[in-house]
């Protein structure tokens, strides 16, 4: 919640309402670095998140793993950019198109933060389901996989 505080005005901007799960276990992880990695996965999110739609963040256990996700509507992710998202300096072509890419650090730093933790940080693209002001969106899903014990 600390970190996704400072994006409060940018969701109400687009209209957006982010839905955070309740979840009261602890992980040990380094808070910091987990904190940045948090943050630079939700100021994507409010970048590229469809206006007028919602943000579902989630918790739940998968053996001895912590799972975060974060499902939105947001920019389509093509097939081929899956992977391509978390190599430094790379901003996917829908991005550019809507003119909201940035350096392409932010998904890079993000996994590698989350890699230092034990965990992992990957993404479900879905297929093009809206398309916005001539923009594709879909139902995204990026997933954080951490280690509880």
């Amino acid at each position: 919640m600390t970190v996704l505080y400072p994006f409060f005005e940018d969701f109400s901007n687009k209209n957006v309402v982010v839905t955070v799960e309740d979840y009261y276990d602890s992980i040990p992880i380094d808070f910091e670095s987990v904190q940045v990695a948090l943050y630079h996965i939700i100021e994507n999110m409010s970048k590229y998140i469809q206006r007028n739609t919602n943000a579902n963040i989630s918790f739940r256990k998968n053996n001895n793993q912590l799972l975060v996700d974060f499902q939105m509507h947001s920019l389509y992710i093509e097939q081929e950019e899956v992977d391509m998202i978390f190599i430094e300096g790379f901003s996917g072509k829908n991005a550019k198109k809507a003119h909201l890419n940035g350096e392409g650090i932010g998904m890079y730093r993000a996994k590698k933060l989350v890699e230092l933790n034990g965990g992992s940080l990957s993404v479900k693209a879905g297929p093009v389901d809206t398309i916005d002001n001539n923009l594709e969106y879909a139902l995204n899903q990026f997933i954080i996989n951490l280690p509880q014990q």
